[in-house]
């Protein structure tokens, strides 16, 4: 959702807009520059997250330094087959699940992720660039493992407020 839906303001900033500018449309919606398209686009776009993101970190990932958009092109060039299922294997790039269409067609969206470093329901939505990370599938997964762990003991402890602990009705008295 915009946050300016008037057709004289910059959808994006709210930004008075020159004549010239209130029929440059980008994304059904009127911009003031440049920069508030690609900032609105971040933030409605995980295409153009990922396009920008790759020109800042170039697919390496932030957390372990794999060079995930190297693998991705090795990968890709490997004849299907063996030869390939073996250099899926010593990346250590989880394939479970999908192994069937990484051996036959790779995607770059295989190898590596645009990451909220800040997660979403921890508040890191609706944000600029710099709120994003280069991740590999592997430090992806296992970051998104950690959020579910932290998510469940918050729910956990949340929706025990205010009840007793059973351990006390069966400790013997």
């Amino acid at each position: 959702e915009l946050p300016f839906c008037s057709p004289d303001l910059c959808s994006w900033c709210g930004k008075r807009l020159e004549q010239s500018e209130q029929r440059m449309e980008r994304f059904r919606a009127n911009f003031c520059s440049h920069k508030c398209s690609e900032e609105y686009a971040t933030c409605a776009s995980s295409a153009s997250v990922r396009r920008q993101l790759y020109e800042l970190e170039k697919g390496v990932c932030q957390l372990c330094g794999m060079d995930a958009h190297s693998l991705f092109k090795r990968i890709k060039c490997l004849p299907k087959g063996p030869e390939r299922l073996s250099a899926l294997m010593e990346s250590g790039i989880p394939i479970k699940g999908r192994s069937e269409a990484i051996l036959t067609h790779p995607t770059e969206g295989d190898f590596w992720q645009a990451d909220h470093i800040r997660p979403v329901c921890e508040g890191g939505g609706m944000i600029d660039i710099s709120g994003f990370r280069t991740l590999c599938t592997r430090c992806h997964q296992s970051e998104t493992n950690s959020l579910h762990k932290r998510r469940k003991i918050a729910r956990a402890s949340s929706s025990s407020i205010g009840c007793k602990d059973i351990r006390n009705f069966l400790s013997p008295a």
